[in-house]
């Protein structure tokens, strides 16, 4: 056989023989970063008050997005529907109540309402802390009375925490709550009570 055709030959056998070549990974070519963990919101138990301003979407009709600042009465006015009554819901219970007000318009309506602007909410504590007076709640969760009188820097060396006041405005009356904040505070078996804004705390100085 002549000597160029072994030399085609040969190079036929080798291109099929052959591994596929693949061009090396440039070192400075940025892998694909992993997808972002869902940012969750903090606050699920978060109880919408007035003053707060929350946001309304209503799935694939654009043009029913509002922004509103809840009323005093507790309610928002939306497009469509009117004024909804909120107030004192979790921001899923607000969407369950929405999405309940547009079934009369749509067909199965997918609500969403978020916060974007929590009303300034505050407390006060008196008598045998460390540091007496008006504090901010936190905005994006509740807050019980443990977490309050931390707030204020603890009880006192001479407070009584098993006798705590609480004085509440309930629909323009005082109501008062007589509280044990000791076994609060030491036994997770006692439930830790809620305090609202415009609640007025009153820790006692123990008798020796």
């Amino acid at each position: 056989m002549p000597k160029p055709a072994i030399l085609i030959l040969f190079a036929v056998v080798f291109a099929f023989a052959a591994p596929a070549f693949s061009a090396p990974e440039d070192a400075n070519m940025a892998s694909p970063a992993p997808p972002a963990a869902p940012i969750l919101w903090r606050g699920e138990s978060y109880r919408l008050t007035a003053k707060d301003v929350v946001r309304v979407t209503v799935f694939q009709e654009g043009d029913l997005a509002t922004e509103s600042r809840i009323g005093s009465d507790g309610t928002i006015s939306c497009p469509l529907i009117g004024s909804a009554q909120i107030g004192g819901k979790t921001v899923e219970e607000a969407s369950q109540v929405l999405a309940g007000l547009y079934r009369k318009y749509l067909i199965k309506p997918e609500v969403t309402v978020s916060v974007i602007d929590y009303a300034k909410r505050r407390f006060t504590i008196l008598g045998q802390v460390a540091k007496p007076g008006t504090f901010d709640m936190p905005d994006d969760s509740t807050l019980n009375l443990v977490e309050a009188v931390g707030l204020a820097g603890g009880y006192t060396r001479i407070a009584d925490s098993s006798k705590v006041i609480l004085k509440r405005l309930v629909n323009g009356q005082e109501k008062i709550f007589k509280l044990d904040g000791g076994k609060m505070l030491s036994k997770d078996s006692v439930k830790r009570f809620e305090v609202l804004p415009g609640d007025t705390i009153l820790v006692n100085e123990g008798w020796f």
